[in-house]
Order: C-alpha cells, then sequence, then structure tokens
C-alpha cells in the first residue's frame, strides 16, 4: 500500500470514518489548472445555487431540504426542476445575491453550471441534452442566452452523462457587482439521484482591504465510492514572512448530506468546520466560514446536488509557497469537484530573478541596472543603491548618491567591482533587497584624442620631422606610439613606412614628391586610440650644400675593420664599448620599435592584451614595462618568465612588471612568456617575441644643488663617434656674465682608444667664447641659450657639459620644469634632436 493512501486512511479513522477497504485512485477528468489569477486589494466571493429537488408532496421533502430528518439524499427522491421566476419560458431557474463592500469593483467573475442530462426511473431526460453548453443568465436586465466553448464543457469519463461548464462573465457583470444574479435552463434530467446547480465566482477590487493574491483554478474530478483523486493547485505565491492567512473555496456536484464518507485535504490539511464534518465535507451545503449563505431562492439548507463552501484559515500555507496538493477520498458516496479559490495574504514583493548589470565596467562609462523578476502587487516601483566592492566582490560599501538606474562611473572605481542592489516597493511595502553580481574590475578610461596631432619640420629630404601627439584625455597616463606614412601627393593611398616609428622622421629620397602624415596611438593600458595628423606639403629636394675643405684623406689604416672617411675625426664604424659609455648593452637597449603587442582569447579566462613597452631606450632607471590586461573574464594571477627566467610583477589589474637591460643581458631576439590561472580551470600561457637592438644616441640631463648654488650636467652618449652638439639652456639654468672673467664649469670627453679628458669652461667679461685653443674642442655660448660644441676630437664617444650658477642666482633653480634640447651630428649620421626635462633639485 503506498504510503500517501496509508496515512489518508490513518486521517480519516482519527476523523471516525470506518472503511472496509483502501480506496481506489481513479484517473483524473482534467486536472485542475489556473482558470484566473491576480494581486490585488480586495477577495473573492462565491454564491450559486440549486436547480433541482424533491417533490413538496413528499412528506419528508421539507425536513430534507432544511437540512434534518433521515432522508436527506437526492437519491431518496424524484428529483424535479426548481423554477422561481415566474417565466414560463424556462423550464428551471434559481437565483442567489452578491453583496460587495461599498466602492469595490469586479475584477473577474466565472459562472460555473452542471447536471446530469439522463432521466431515472421513467422520468424526463433533459429537454436538450446537445445544448448543455448554453444557460440564459439574468444579471439585473433580463435574460440573455450565454454558452461555454467546447473547451469549457467537461464530462465525466465515468458517468459520460454528468458534465460541467463555464463561461467568463466579467463583462455581463455590473462594474460594482453587487446584485442578484438568475440562472435559468441548465440541462438537466430528473428522477432519483440527479442533480442540477450553478456558482458565479467574483473576484472584486476594494482598496481599503490588503492587498492579496486572488487565484481561481477548474477541472474536474471524479471520486466514485471507494476511490480517491488528488490533483496539484498551483502556482499561486504565499508572503515571504510572517504567518500566511488563505481562504480556500470549493464548489462540487453530488455529495450527499446523508453519506458520512467522503474527506478532502488541502496541502495536507483536512478541510472541514462544523456545517461541512471531515467526514461529510461534500453534503450539499452553500456556505462561508461556517455559515449558510442565506441570500438565494430558493433558500434550502440542503441543495441536494451541489456544494459551494469555503474557509479562512492562517497556517494552512507557509512562506513562499508556490504550490499545494488538492485531494478527495470516498468510501460510500459519489462527488465531482470541478473548481477551488484560493486567497492568499500578499506581501511586498518577491524577487525571483536577480538583478543584473549591463554596460562596461571602465572609468566614464556608464552602468545600467536591470532589476530582475518581481513578483508582487502591480504597480511595483524600484529603488537603487549602487555599490563599490573590492576585486573578489566583498567588503562592498555604497557609492554616495548612486542611487538611479545608470551610474557613470568613476577614477574612483579604477581597481574595484560594482554591484547594484535593488528594493521593489509596492502597495504592500518595501521588498527584502536583491543584489546582483558584481562587473569585473572597473579599468581606466580609453584613450581619447582631442587635439589632433601636428608635424614640425620642413618637408625637405634629409631633414627631420618631428610628431607632436596632440592632446588626449585619460585617467592614467597615455604611452604614445608613432607610425610615418608615405601617400601620394593628393594625400591617398598612404602606406606604412618600414621602420618608422619613432616620434622623429628623416625624410629620404623616396619621400620626394610625397606627402607624409603620422599615425599616433595612444594607450593607456585598455583599447588603444589611434590619431592621425594632417599630411606635410609636397617633399622636395634638399638644396646643394658646399663641402667644407678638411685634412688630407688618411690611407692604410682601419678601425675596428673600416676605412676611415677623409675627416680623421668622422668615422663611421661603430666605436664599442667605450669605457665610460652609458650605451653598453648590459645598461641600455632599444626596444624595436618602442612597443610590442599580443591580443589573444583564452577560454575559461577572457581577452589577454600581452603588452611590452618603452618610452625610449631602456635602462635601470627607464626600464622597458610589461602589463597583462584581461577583459571579458578574469584571471586568479599573472607570472612572466623572460628567456626562461621568472620576473616579478605586480597584482591585478595590470600585473605590471619591469626589465632592465642586466635583465635583457643580450641584445637581439628574447622570449616573454605570461602565464595566466583562470579563476577556474588549468593555467594557459601568451608568448610574446621581442627584439631588442643597442642605443645608437643618449640625451640625459641632471640639475643639483651645490656649496656653490647650483649646478646643471647635459651629456651626449653615442655609439658612433660625435661631430658636433648644441644644446638650448633656458636662461633661468644658465650662469650670466659679469664684470671678470670667472670659470663656470667644464666640458668632459671620452674617446675611444684614450683616456678621458677635461676642459675646464670660462665665461669671458665679454664675449661669447667659452672654449677655444689648440687641441680643444670649440665651446661657445650664443643667444637664446644656445651652447654650441665644435672641433670635437675624433672617435669622442660621450660628451658631457657641466655649468655652475652663483649662489645670489640659485634662486631661479627653484622647483620648475625646464625643457632642454640637443642637436647632435655624429659621423656617417644625419642631425638628431632630442629633448629632456630634468627634475629641480631639492
Amino acid at each position: 500500500m503506498p504510503k500517501a493512501t496509508s496515512r489518508f486512511l490513518c486521517l480519516l479513522a482519527a476523523l471516525g470514518v470506518s472503511l472496509a477497504a483502501a480506496p481506489a485512485a481513479l484517473a483524473v477528468d482534467t486536472p485542475f489548472s489556473t482558470r484566473f489569477a491576480q494581486t490585488v486589494r480586495g477577495d473573492i466571493r462565491a454564491v450559486g445555487n440549486t436547480l433541482l429537488t424533491c417533490p413538496a408532496a413528499d412528506a419528508n421533502c421539507a425536513n430534507a431540504q432544511a437540512g434534518t430528518g433521515s432522508t436527506l439524499n437526492n437519491n431518496s427522491y424524484t428529483m424535479g426542476n426548481v423554477d422561481v421566476d415566474s417565466d414560463a419560458a424556462t423550464f428551471n431557474s434559481s437565483s442567489a445575491t452578491v453583496s460587495l463592500p461599498a466602492g469595490s469593483s469586479v475584477v473577474w467573475a466565472g459562472l460555473y453550471w452542471g447536471a446530469d442530462t439522463s432521466g431515472a426511473g421513467g422520468s424526463a431526460d433533459a429537454p436538450a441534452p446537445a445544448s448543455s453548453d448554453s444557460v440564459r443568465f439574468d444579471a439585473g436586465s433580463g435574460y440573455q442566452t450565454i454558452s461555454a466553448s467546447a473547451a469549457d464543457v467537461l464530462t465525466s469519463t465515468t458517468r459520460p452523462t454528468r458534465y460541467r461548464a463555464f463561461r467568463d462573465v466579467t463583462n455581463l457583470l455590473p462594474a460594482v457587482g453587487s446584485g442578484t444574479y438568475t440562472v435559468a435552463d441548465v440541462q438537466a434530467g430528473t428522477g432519483q439521484d440527479r442533480f442540477a446547480g450553478w456558482a458565479l465566482i467574483v473576484a472584486y477590487r476594494d482598496d481599503t482591504q490588503a492587498s492579496r493574491r486572488l487565484n481561481v483554478f477548474d477541472g474536474l474530478g471524479t471520486v466514485e465510492p471507494g476511490s480517491s483523486f488528488s490533483t496539484n493547485i498551483g502556482p499561486f505565491l504565499t508572503p515571504s514572512s510572517g504567518p500566511v492567512t488563505a481562504t480556500v473555496g470549493l464548489v462540487s456536484y453530488e455529495g450527499d448530506a446523508g453519506i458520512a464518507s467522503d474527506s478532502m485535504t488541502f496541502a495536507g490539511t483536512g478541510f472541514s468546520d462544523t456545517l461541512n464534518p471531515a467526514n461529510n465535507v461534500f453534503n450539499s451545503t452553500i456556505s462561508s466560514n461556517d455559515a449558510h449563505l442565506t441570500a438565494k431562492n430558493p433558500d434550502y439548507v440542503n441543495q441536494m446536488g451541489i456544494d459551494i463552501d469555503s474557509s479562512t484559515r492562517t497556517g494552512l500555507l507557509t512562506n513562499n509557497q508556490s504550490s499545494a496538493v488538492l485531494a478527495f477520498a470516498s468510501t460510500s458516496d459519489y462527488f465531482a469537484p470541478t473548481a477551488l479559490y484560493l486567497v492568499t495574504d500578499e506581501g511586498p514583493a518577491v524577487n525571483s530573478s536577480d538583478p543584473t548589470i549591463g554596460g562596461v565596467a571602465r572609468d566614464g562609462a556608464t552602468l545600467t541596472a536591470d532589476p530582475g523578476a518581481w513578483q508582487g502587487t502591480p504597480t511595483i516601483t524600484y529603488g537603487y543603491q549602487w555599490q563599490r566592492c573590492d576585486v573578489n566582490g566583498l567588503n562592498c560599501t555604497d557609492i554616495t548618491g548612486a542611487t538611479a538606474q545608470t551610474y557613470d562611473q568613476t577614477a574612483a572605481d579604477i581597481g574595484s567591482t560594482i554591484r547594484v542592489v535593488v528594493i521593489a516597493t509596492n502597495d504592500a511595502g518595501a521588498s527584502s533587497p536583491a543584489t546582483s553580481n558584481q562587473t569585473a574590475t572597473v579599468l581606466q578610461d580609453l584613450p581619447a584624442n582631442t587635439g589632433t596631432p601636428t608635424i614640425a619640420g620642413a618637408p625637405t629630404d634629409g631633414e627631420i620631422l618631428t610628431a607632436d601627439p596632440g592632446t588626449w584625455t585619460s585617467t592614467d597616463p597615455i604611452d604614445f606610439e608613432y607610425q610615418w606614412q608615405r601617400c601620394d601627393a593628393d594625400g591617398s593611398n598612404c602606406v606604412d613606412i618600414d621602420g618608422a616609428t619613432g616620434q622623429t622622421y628623416e625624410l629620404v629620397p623616396g619621400d620626394v614628391g610625397h606627402v607624409v602624415l603620422v599615425e599616433v596611438t595612444g594607450d593607456n593600458g585598455t583599447v588603444p586610440a589611434t590619431a592621425s595628423s594632417a599630411t606635410t606639403a609636397i617633399v622636395g629636394l634638399a638644396p646643394p650644400v658646399a663641402e667644407p675643405a678638411g685634412p688630407p684623406a688618411m690611407s692604410g689604416t682601419t678601425v675596428e675593420g673600416r676605412t676611415p672617411t677623409a675627416d680623421p675625426r668622422q668615422w663611421s664604424g661603430d666605436l664599442g664599448a667605450v669605457p665610460g659609455n652609458l650605451l653598453a648593452d648590459a645598461s641600455c637597449q632599444q626596444l624595436s620599435g618602442n612597443a610590442k603587442y599580443r591580443r589573444v582569447k583564452l577560454a575559461g579566462i577572457g581577452t589577454v592584451r600581452l603588452r611590452a613597452y618603452t618610452s625610449g631606450p631602456a635602462m635601470k632607471v627607464t626600464p622597458m614595462r610589461v602589463s597583462t590586461q584581461v577583459t571579458g573574464g578574469g584571471a586568479k594571477s599573472v607570472r612572466y618568465q623572460l628567456d626562461g627566467k621568472a620576473l616579478k610583477a605586480k597584482k591585478a589589474p595590470r600585473y605590471l612588471a619591469k626589465i632592465t637591460p642586466a635583465q635583457l643581458k643580450r641584445i637581439g631576439l628574447h622570449t616573454l612568456k605570461a602565464t595566466l590561472k583562470g579563476k577556474r580551470g588549468a593555467s594557459q600561457q601568451v608568448a610574446l617575441k621581442l627584439k631588442t637592438v643597442p642605443c645608437r644616441t643618449l640625451f640625459t640631463a641632471q640639475r643639483w644643488k651645490t656649496t656653490a648654488g647650483a649646478g646643471l650636467r647635459l651629456r651626449i652618449d653615442a655609439r658612433t663617434a660625435l661631430q658636433r652638439i648644441a644644446f638650448r639652456v633656458p636662461a633661468g639654468l644658465l650662469p650670466t656674465q659679469t664684470t671678470r672673467a670667472r670659470k663656470i664649469g667644464f666640458v668632459r670627453l671620452l674617446i675611444a682608444g684614450q683616456k678621458r679628458r677635461r676642459f675646464e669652461l670660462v665665461l669671458p667679461r665679454k664675449g661669447l667664447a667659452l672654449l677655444s685653443g689648440a687641441g680643444k674642442p670649440s665651446v661657445t655660448y650664443g643667444t637664446a641659450g644656445l651652447i654650441k660644441i665644435t672641433r670635437v676630437p675624433a672617435r669622442a664617444a660621450v660628451a658631457e657639459l657641466t655649468l655652475y650658477r652663483v649662489t645670489k642666482l640659485d634662486k631661479a633653480t627653484r622647483p620648475r620644469v625646464y625643457k632642454l634640447s640637443a642637436r647632435v651630428l655624429r659621423a656617417g649620421s644625419p642631425q638628431e634632436r632630442f629633448s629632456a626635462s630634468p627634475a629641480a633639485p631639492r
């Protein structure tokens, strides 16, 4: 025996019902399903009446109608039509009155009717059994014929002449709902064990009442003697907290008052009261909360064939309950349940699907909250509170003033994650908070160009063009990459110039007759942006230059395997590792192209952008930088290896690392590997090939305080011989002439194959020559702070200029940014320009 059946028998035994055998379960004719469901301030009322009763001539009939005596069942009488409307055109009729609170209005109304169309014991069949789908309905202004759809006329599988029909009559009732309603011409046969009746279920709105969930479910079940029947009722919704009060109402046909052998449970609890005992729930009563409903015509206590009963209870249902089992059993009685209405308390809205966030997690970008799905009384309004959390979505705090559905991210959010908390409010009050998942880590904003890049320099073969990147906006500092392009004379068909990726570009004969532009890419570690300059004028030929007279050509001598030029000071070969030169491979290397990156999508991690970049030569104080950016997912950690050896790296969001020349060791190709560990899954690698080349020229500037005032040192390091040098120094850093000549500094030279040479500088009382004479370089002090060094000795690899100011002029060296520049002519190379802004002395 199934456990459920066993428990049900125990329940009936406890109720005093004696059973000879366990009831057998029958197949459900039509399972109960939702007919109507809405949450409103209001309630449900149900009325109805019988349409067949016992004959008045029978001595026991009056007592049976009053629910007294021992002969109470329709089996004991030749049942005949009830007809109260004094209308000869109808063959049966009855009425009932609906009373709703003042000010209420009808939300929904459904009319149910049912009967057995066959006659019994020589009595008549229904006048027109085929018209069971139609009745006459009077809502106060006269009869009108209404019909049910074919799907809403249900018949019993065990007794096919027994049926029930349904019609939505919401639009037939007056808006106020209250009134007397009459139903006539329900197709019913007469005779013993015959029944007929109708029920009107009305859902109404009353704004003075609490919010409630109103549900109506219907179908058709057959409970034969010795059988059981159950069906699932749902979905519905109960409050998320507090005691739950529910009203359960049922419409059923053919229960007998004199057969105490039937029962009903809902949500596992027996349905009974004084008028509907636990062992005789279906006893042909029309009642509500243990009181007969008397506003009907005829007003019988015993309907002899229809039950319309309801009961209100607290604790029948639990919090957040959305379904329940409705079960019936009988040992001796037959009945056919057909409709159930359920009214439950309604609390604040309940979240059934978490809020979500749309948008990109980036400074300056807008995030938009979707409140998620909520169940509750309309109209629901939503309140938002955005929160800032750590990268793991923990330690969240409210963002002051961020209470709209959208949120514009700021620099304060960078490195954090964002989530939103939503509270729904309806007539029942405010809900419990519902919280979204956090976003990805907020990144800095995208770089944006706000002022077009420009090009300085003459468009002439051999001249050097210099790019100004223009103006850009960004949260973090922007690194700039350059790509020069050669175009047709009209500015069309522009193509990249191979290797032209520096801030400067020396025009070559191939540019003559073309125009040139530069593309500048700004990158702050997010998504790079590119802006293009205007094109130059058409590049022309350089004017002829007279060759200066020089010493006689040398012969029979080579330096490092190369033949010297006519001027012994102008060696074109690499001077090698000159002692003291900063350009040794272990101290200075240049990343070919200044920036390398690789973008790849890794399963379970997201889009990974591995980048290595410099803004100039890589040295110990200005190393090559490495970063890894992960978007569309996340990594638990990132580790780097350079040529198989580990690099130290910082943590998220960019996993920054540095590479010095000492770590590179050698010039040439290197392999940088990033090992990313996913939040859920195995580690994956991304590799980047780097190519380094020797540093060729380096301009450095330094300022410091001395006991005499302040010092300034300008230095040029080169790998090939220097020929001429020019420094432009702001007047605020230069010594000034006085009434007497005085020492102001010195020039120091490092020359391949020789010891260092130092030359003192003297600022004369008049004149601009700081150093001159045989065997010495020439140093002159020109206008606008221009200091020129010429006649540089052959194979000079380093030229260093040191200047001092006296104490009286030290005021000018207070913290202030000065821009210094240098121009260099090396043997066999075009002129180069450099700039620097040394830090102020402290």
